[in-house]
Formats: C-alpha cells, sequence, structure tokens
C-alpha cells in the first residue's frame, strides 16, 4: 500500500510540476503579446502624430481658399460651415472617383488622406456648381 500511495504521489507531483510548467509558458506567452501590441499602438501613435492634418472650408456654395501646400499622405479636413447639407466627392487624376461619406451637413467634417501627387477636382452631388481643384506635389527626395 505504501508503495501505492508512493507511485501515485509521484505521479500526482509531476502532474503537477507539468501544469505549473505550461501556465508558465502561458503567462510568458500573454507577456509576449501584450508587449507586441503595445509596441504596434506606440508605432501607430507616432505615425499618427507625423501625419499633417490641414483644415479646408465648405461655406455655402463655394471651398474657401486655403493658405496650405498639400503633400501625399496629409490629412485635409473639410468642414461644412454653411447651413446647408453638401456631399463632397473627389475626382482622382486618373478618374477615380471617391465620395466622401453620404452627406456632410451644417457643421459637420469629413476628413480624406492625400493619396498621392497630382490634381484632384472637389466637388458637391447636391450642388455641382461647387468645386475646386487642388494641386499635390511633394517634395522631391
Amino acid at each position: 500500500m505504501n508503495r501505492m500511495n508512493s507511485k501515485t504521489s509521484l505521479a500526482s507531483f509531476n502532474h503537477l510540476q507539468n501544469l505549473r510548467r505550461q501556465l508558465l509558458m502561458l503567462v510568458m506567452s500573454v507577456c509576449v503579446m501584450l508587449a507586441s501590441i503595445l509596441a504596434v499602438q506606440q508605432a501607430q501613435a507616432e505615425q499618427a502624430a507625423a501625419v499633417t492634418t490641414h483644415k479646408m472650408i465648405l461655406s455655402h456654395h463655394e471651398f474657401e481658399p486655403w493658405d496650405f501646400e498639400p503633400k501625399a499622405g496629409d490629412r485635409i479636413e473639410i468642414t461644412n460651415t454653411s447651413d446647408i447639407a453638401h456631399s463632397i466627392y473627389i475626382t482622382y487624376p486618373d478618374g477615380k472617383v471617391v465620395t466622401l461619406g453620404d452627406v456632410q451637413l451644417p457643421g459637420q467634417s469629413a476628413v480624406w488622406e492625400v493619396p498621392a501627387d497630382g490634381e484632384y477636382l472637389f466637388k458637391c452631388w447636391i450642388h455641382p456648381i461647387i468645386n475646386a481643384k487642388m494641386k499635390v506635389l511633394s517634395d522631391a527626395p
């Protein structure tokens, strides 16, 4: 009986040791995953801080003149300061058309990221008379 208890105790001890090792591996894996997530978040925060955001105003039936020179990768925030709704879209140099959301109600903004150098045409689906051309020329390396 003593020998049986000894074998059972040893088996229980070995089982507990295996569970302990597995738990330790799990904790280490979680730590590595958390460290990776934090590194990615830090890199994203640094990248977001490097992005320049410019402001454009759409008032009544025109885009107001802007005083910035956009570069590829910049963000353009277009705010509707009029008392009517607009629906802004952009025609790319290759003819592709991108609509910035459905409708920009008074006081709302839409954000667009400049994809590349070229000339872009801003218009309103609701008011076709509204338009503006934007040239994007990034600095040469």
